[in-house]
């Protein structure tokens, strides 16, 4: 009986998965997302701060795997196929090419790790289109791997998209990019535009506005940037003004700013104007040269400051030095003296023999605004009235202009006196003193000591303190000075 040797045979079968997977959430967080809704209840609050009944997981890092090989989808049974179908050998052609193509692109992403490898093959051409499958006239899109879902692109936010892929491409933070690896590259983080702020813009000045916004203390309501809200300018030649928005343009992030000096409207981006307080507003918005006046208020603070000191240093040396008979020789001297001062003073004195007008220092000057006080002038028609000195025709007479429009001719000096602007903006000119002739504006008013703190025109750079009787309201067009 003749033995029958088993015969040799070989199988070739070629499989191919189709990894229709779509890039889920899972992927990119290596969680699982649970849709259901659960109540958290407090537990306890420990150093404001509320510790809950669930656990929230920590947040981890997203990343976006690289693709390293295109995962083509070869055609299925399920596909149409052509009337003449191809042969055995036609088949067994396309899977070697296949083969070496795959192989190929092997041999490059193992390249540097001791196997020697002659092909050098262009990115691009890594992962291109099986030949075969597509010429340059025919394009199959069932190839192609299925693309992304909405579902993909909402797992990741956009912030944090471009770190995710350099995660997947093995970027770390402490480690160092390139083959040596020598330095940490930090990745350079785009900062968004703000709205309004033009391509070359200076940032620094944005970041210096930002500064100068403070965040508003317990129980303060938080100033906003809307229709209608007191600001101060934080940049440009009117820094430092305040004024009102009478309109905003969101498109542009720009509002139009009403100055509370001159009344002129001023369009400026919203970024470079701070939201103030009525009470700031109120006190702050007429003064033109906030610097200048804050300077001179913080100087006439600590003079005043230094003077109190010293008065209460006298006081308390005065009761102290002296015993009680040295104060009475004391007393007896300063009595002996002021006798003789007296004797001496009336001895002195003469009968004077100028009018009042010539010792008072002439002041009058055009444009000005004065008050008659001498109830005889007119049969006190004019007592007590406002009236603008039209022109000045002796130092110690001029011509008025009374409310109703009547002219007053040849009014002597001693029938006027000078008056102080109740409204603001408020200008007078200084009638006395150095300063004599030069016009004005009022920054504030102080009516128990009876004086005004002034700022100069036009140049407003230095600001100083006056007497009531030393200025006069100005009624002149400030802007021709």
């Amino acid at each position: 009986m003749s033995e029958t040797k088993p015969g040799v045979s070989f199988a070739f079968s070629s499989k191919r998965k189709h990894d229709n997977v779509k890039l889920t959430q899972s992927k990119l967080l290596d969680t699982t997302q649970e849709t259901r809704e659960e109540t958290d209840f407090v537990k306890t609050v420990e150093h404001n701060k509320i510790n809950g009944s669930i656990k929230k997981a920590p947040k981890k890092e997203l990343i976006i795997p690289l693709i390293t090989k295109n995962r083509w989808r070869t055609p299925g049974k399920d596909t149409k196929e052509e009337t003449t179908e191809a042969s055995d050998l036609d088949k067994q052609a396309e899977n070697e090419i296949l083969q070496e193509t795959l192989k190929a692109v092997d041999g490059w992403e193992n390249r540097g790790n001791g196997v020697p490898s002659n092909i050098d093959i262009p990115l691009f051409m890594q992962n291109r289109v099986p030949s075969g499958f597509e010429t340059d006239e025919k394009v199959d899109v069932s190839l192609r791997a299925d693309q992304s879902t909405l579902d993909d692109y909402e797992a990741i936010p956009v912030e944090a998209y471009g770190m995710a892929m350099l995660r997947g491409m093995g970027w770390k933070a402490s480690e160092g990019i390139g083959l040596s690896r020598k330095g940490v590259a930090a990745p350079m983080e785009v900062k968004l535009r703000p709205k309004g702020l033009g391509l070359g813009a200076d940032r620094t000045v944005l970041e210096n506005a930002a500064k100068a916004l403070s965040k508003p203390k317990e129980g303060e309501e938080e100033l906003k940037v809307i229709i209608g809200a007191n600001v101060q300018l934080l940049s440009g030649k009117h820094q430092g003004l305040y004024g009102q928005v009478l309109s905003m343009d969101a498109n542009t992030g720009r509002a139009l700013v009403r100055m509370a000096v001159g009344s002129n409207e001023l369009e400026m981006s919203e970024l470079f104007l701070k939201p103030v307080s009525a009470k700031e507003y109120r006190d702050s918005a007429r003064i033109l040269n906030k610097e200048k006046y804050d300077e001179y208020k913080t100087k006439q603070e600590k003079e005043r400051n230094e003077k109190e000191k010293k008065d209460r240093e006298s006081r308390k040396k005065r009761k102290h030095s002296r015993s009680p008979s040295h104060r009475s020789r004391r007393e007896s001297r300063s009595r002996s003296r002021e006798r003789r001062d007296e004797k001496k003073e009336s001895r002195s004195k003469k009968p004077s023999k100028g009018s009042d007008n010539e010792k008072r220092e002439p002041w009058l000057h055009p444009l000005l605004r004065v008050r008659c006080v001498d109830s005889s002038f007119k049969d006190g028609q004019f007592y007590k009235q406002k009236m603008v000195v039209v022109d000045v025709i002796s130092k110690n007479h001029c011509i008025c202009k009374a409310e109703n429009g009547k002219l007053l001719e040849n009014i002597n000096i001693s029938k006027l006196e000078t008056v102080i602007p109740r409204s603001d903006p408020a200008y007078v000119m200084v009638v006395k003193g150095k300063r004599k002739g030069q016009v004005c504006q009022v920054i504030e008013r102080d009516k128990e000591r009876y004086t005004a703190t002034v700022q100069i025109l036009p140049d407003r750079d230095e600001v100083f303190q006056l007497d009531y009787d030393d200025i006069c309201e100005y009624t002149g067009d400030v802007r021709n000075l």
